[in-house]
């Protein structure tokens, strides 16, 4: 038994590596969310609605359920959450940069994300990189949702970390209800 010995030390240093690169990823992955979440609440124009805030988490629970359907996956970047803007790009290409509208901007509503690509000297072709880069992050970030929730229930979860994020909020009475109800919506399952 000297050599299954040395095995199971092996396996067990693994299996503990394998769960603190774990515990790793988890926590990075609460840390983006805490930070979007912070970020939106922030950026709310109206902070007596918080349609951004409900915005976001109606996307989030959808594309949860989007992303575990792999035909319904593209569903996560739909047309109507993007706003895409052409501007003048800068640098090598010549004069066709300088004077066309050939770098894209997109910026994905629900999410607050933006990216701007300038990469190519054709609209089209930043274009379609920006929706690519975009779609790419956007699916990152609904894996941190996936990867926080895990298998509990993810109504409850969601409503779990909102209510974390918002416990140390300096907020109106009118925003503290706003809030609330969007905190027991999330829980309940209900429309934001």
């Amino acid at each position: 038994g000297f050599g299954l010995e040395r095995k199971g030390r092996k396996v067990k240093e693994q299996l503990s590596e394998e769960a603190r690169k774990s515990n790793k990823e988890l926590s990075k992955a609460k840390r983006e969310i805490d930070v979007q979440i912070q970020k939106l609440l922030r950026k709310e124009t109206n902070p007596a609605l918080h349609r951004g805030t409900k915005d976001y988490f109606e996307w989030v629970r959808f594309g949860l359920m989007a992303l575990s359907e792999t035909d319904q996956k593209a569903e996560i970047m739909q047309e109507k959450d993007i706003k895409m803007e052409y501007v003048k790009a800068s640098g090598s290409g010549g004069q066709n940069v300088n004077k066309r509208n050939t770098a894209a901007s997109i910026r994905h509503n629900p999410t607050m994300f933006f990216l701007k690509n300038k990469k190519t000297r054709t609209q089209f072709e930043n274009e379609e990189q920006a929706r690519e880069i975009m779609f790419g992050r956007l699916e990152n970030h609904l894996k941190s949702w996936k990867r926080v929730i895990g298998d509990r229930n993810p109504n409850e979860e969601m409503a779990d970390i909102f209510n974390k994020a918002i416990s140390e909020r300096d907020a109106t009475i009118r925003e503290v209800e706003v809030l609330e109800k969007i905190r027991k919506n999330l829980k309940d399952g209900k429309n934001l």
